[in-house]
């Protein structure tokens, strides 16, 4: 049985949009591209200095990630520019089918909303999700992360009503799971 189709065309605005395998090379944009958009996702949500604190780490973050031999980490690039980063891999709760994937972060810089590079990298994982086997992707947003979650739901995906909290700079942030069935 398959989830319900997407609301938006992949390319709703920039046929552009390319989903490729992250290099090393990337480590800088992803970084500059997870600190805009945590600072647009998260401002009001989390502490300020928790999400700095995040932002100052992370393009040694992506050093570390992208320097070993890279298999889930994909940038999403419009015009060759990188917009986007998503990592998909197997899902790291105990309750899903390990045959399944997760999608682990899917950031995309807040001047490239609206482009399309989101809604390509969904239709991208769950075609190679479904081709590696999987039933089943799912996602974790963080409650009151309305675009995120609205995003999410615009293209299948539905709560499977798991949560969990987790401390993030003395906040206690809950996070809600998201299922999309291939």
């Amino acid at each position: 049985m398959s989830g319900p189709e997407p609301l938006e065309p992949a390319n709703a605005a920039d046929p552009s949009v390319e989903v490729q395998l992250a290099i090393y090379e990337d480590a800088r944009d992803f970084a500059g591209i997870f600190a805009r958009s945590w600072e647009a996702a998260y401002r009001g949500l989390l502490p300020d200095a928790y999400i700095n604190e995040r932002n100052a780490a992370r393009r040694e973050q992506f050093e570390r990630t992208l320097s070993d031999e890279n298999r889930d980490v994909y940038a999403l690039r419009i015009g060759g520019a990188n917009v986007g980063a998503m990592k998909l891999a197997p899902p790291a709760d105990g309750d899903t089918d390990p045959a399944d994937r997760e999608i682990y972060y899917l950031y995309v810089h807040p001047d490239s909303f609206g482009r399309g590079a989101g809604t390509a990298v969904i239709r991208y994982a769950a075609e190679k999700a479904r081709a590696e086997g999987a039933e089943r992707i799912s996602v974790w947003a963080l409650k009151g992360n309305e675009r995120a979650l609205r995003f999410y739901r615009n293209r299948g995906f539905a709560p499977d009503g798991r949560s969990k909290t987790a401390d993030r700079g003395g906040v206690a942030a809950e996070s809600v799971r998201l299922i999309l069935t291939l």
